[in-house]
């Protein structure tokens, strides 16, 4: 009798938990693809890690705008100051799976390593001037990038920040840059145009390596290039500080 008693009750606690997962999934996909805890943004679906607060402010100023994931839209909240891939993982993806649009608010000034590497389908994304700071690996393996307007407060532009963005056909540099990073760019085959101001003084090992479509570029003559900064088939013309630019 105590065998078919606890089995009974096993098959009771079994159907009790079959029914709580299903009511958790359907609350999660009915309101929001996201939830918050402990100052983190988390997937509703996944229990992944979305955005971390740099140090847990008032979540009403840092979350993004919950909408159904099937949309692959996002808006981060006006508010908002910085976003950080709280996974902290180097070679792992960033806090967005698959996301056609992500618009980012004027009060954001910092935007940590690997947030958007590798999302699928975003074609262009703008960042806004208010960003002064963009950690490594950033855009890493978004091949669908095809455009991207940088902060004009940006100062470099980080390793790996672009690294392997296959669909990427041109970039201006912000005229307060001063270092594109190692690697920076290394990997994006379709870059035609690249726009270098003179405030760029340190260009980096293999920054454009692999860019084998981009047949000439125009740099200060101050500018110190490093010996592989650059495919051996891409022109290097050097510019008076004084001159416009290309």
């Amino acid at each position: 009798m105590n065998i078919a008693l606890n089995f009974k009750t096993i098959k009771q606690l079994f159907v009790i938990a079959c029914v709580f997962a299903i009511l958790t999934y359907a609350s999660f996909n009915k309101l929001t693809a996201h939830y918050t805890k402990d100052g983190i943004i988390y997937d509703g679906y996944f229990g992944h890690k979305v955005v971390g607060t740099k140090n847990k402010k008032s979540l009403q100023q840092q979350w993004i705008k919950a909408v159904p994931i099937e949309s692959k839209r996002f808006t981060i909240r006006k508010g908002t100051t910085a976003m950080i891939n709280a996974s902290n993982d180097p070679s792992g993806d960033g806090i967005f799976y698959v996301a056609d649009t992500i618009n980012l608010p004027d009060s954001l000034t910092e935007i940590h390593a690997n947030v958007f590497t590798n999302t699928k389908g975003l074609r262009k994304i703008t960042i806004p001037n208010s960003v002064n700071y963009i950690g490594v690996h950033n855009f890493a393996y978004c091949t669908d990038l095809v455009t991207i307007t940088l902060s004009d407060n940006l100062t470099k532009i980080p390793d790996f920040c672009f690294y392997a963005c296959t669909s990427l056909a041109r970039i201006a540099i912000p005229e307060n840059v001063n270092t594109i990073g190692c690697s920076a760019f290394e990997g994006c085959g379709k870059l035609v145009q690249v726009k270098i101001p003179n405030s760029v003084h340190n260009i980096r090992s293999k920054a454009f390596a692999g860019c084998t479509s981009l047949k000439k570029v125009y740099v200060s003559n101050d500018t110190e290039i490093a010996s592989d900064a650059f495919p051996p088939s891409t022109k290097i013309i050097a510019r008076r500080p004084s001159a416009s630019r290309q």
